[in-house]
């Protein structure tokens, strides 16, 4: 996001280039030191007399930059940015005390002032620190939370309404994607009939839409469990607390649509399997119906050629019976003829060598009666 959005630098710089008097409270000590750096939004190092000496700015607060156990907070590194723009290496600052000079972490609490400028407000004013007090000390507490309170007012850092990286935004955000990856769900499950058949493209579907919205939930996990671990501290705690009652109750909504996306899934992956099974058996019978087919087929041929055979045969010898039968009637005729046939001397007589007790061959006449020798 850009710095002009949120009037970084501008509201402080103007402040401090015009040397406004923000009417400060009388300190103990005043030490007049040299920026080496900053270290973060509400922390810097100095040398004093060429000493390095790390300041806390005394009450006032900004998002978490180097928390060895929370994230890096919303509005972290825009503070360190404001700061280094207020402060840059070499700026001659003047430290003003608290009865109690160190804090626990070793560093020197205390008012900063660039000339009359007390540092610590005008960052709470850019938006981008709230008001606090440790270990009792409040001398600058008043005026930072004025500087706060202004900021609140102009709707500017932390305070901007739509600031994309709070928390509260950010649960409107996934709340809207958990209602969309609702929807696509169940647009997706409305498409399924288990009780029709279905392709295997429909599970697929079921699975891809269970898999988004799976994501959400993890993604509203996610920003739960950072509102959990660090305080957001632009937002009341009421106001923290309603927007993870939202989040909670669009999580749960939608736990309950992935449960129930889940169900259509597997009834749908069940009906799937099922008509796979069928197709197979159809397949399989249709194989088993073939063979047997070809059987009956084959065997049907075979029962012909074996009738066609047999009737062959049949035929074959009631020939060969009929053809017996006719040489035997033959045979029968012919030594009937022998005790009378007569021999045919060629001019009409019967006698001559072929006449009886002939034994020769015989070439008979027209009408089987007369023969001659032959």
């Amino acid at each position: 996001m850009g710095f002009s959005r949120y009037a970084l630098g501008l509201i402080g710089a103007t402040a401090v280039a015009a040397g406004v008097s923000i009417g400060v409270s009388q300190a103990v000590e005043d030490r007049h030191v040299m920026v080496v750096r900053v270290i973060d939004g509400d922390t810097i190092e100095v040398d004093e007399d060429g000493q390095t000496v790390v300041v806390r700015l005394m009450n006032v607060d900004t998002p978490e930059t180097r928390h060895p156990d929370e994230p890096v907070g919303c509005l972290g590194p825009e503070a360190t940015k404001f700061l280094e723009q207020l402060l840059p290496a070499g700026t001659g600052v003047e430290l003003r005390t608290d009865t109690v000079e160190l804090d626990r972490y070793g560093r020197t609490v205390a008012g900063v002032f660039l000339t009359d400028t007390l540092i610590n407000a005008e960052i709470a004013r850019a938006g981008f620190g709230r008001a606090v007090t440790y270990d009792g000390q409040d001398d600058y507490f008043d005026e930072v939370a004025a500087a706060e309170a202004a900021a609140r007012d102009a709707a500017v850092g932390g305070w901007h309404p739509t600031l994309e990286c709070s928390p509260v935004t950010q649960v409107a955000t996934v709340a809207d994607d958990l209602d969309a990856a609702e929807a696509a769900a169940a647009a997706v499950a409305a498409e399924v009939d288990v009780e029709d058949t279905l392709e295997v493209d429909a599970v697929i579907a079921l699975q891809e839409a269970a898999e988004a919205l799976a994501e959400t939930l993890n993604e509203s996990s996610r920003l739960d469990n950072t509102m959990r671990a660090s305080s957001w501290m632009f937002r009341d705690g009421d106001a923290v607390i309603a927007s993870r009652e939202t989040l909670a109750r669009h999580h749960n909504e939608a736990v309950t649509s992935y449960a129930e996306l889940l169900d259509v899934r597997d009834d749908a992956a069940a009906v799937i399997e099922e008509q796979q099974l069928a197709e197979r058996q159809r397949q399989v019978d249709a194989i088993v119906n073939g063979w047997w087919d070809d059987f009956e087929t084959r065997h049907a041929a075979l029962l012909r050629e074996e009738a066609e055979a047999a009737a062959a045969a049949e035929e074959a010898a009631r020939q060969a019976a009929a053809e017996e039968d006719e040489q035997q009637s033959y045979d029968d005729s012919s030594e009937g003829a022998s005790g009378n046939d007569s021999y045919d001397s060629g001019d009409g007589q019967s006698g001559g060598g072929g006449g009886p007790g002939y034994t020769g061959n015989r070439c008979y006449n027209p009408g089987g009666k007369t023969y001659r020798p032959c």
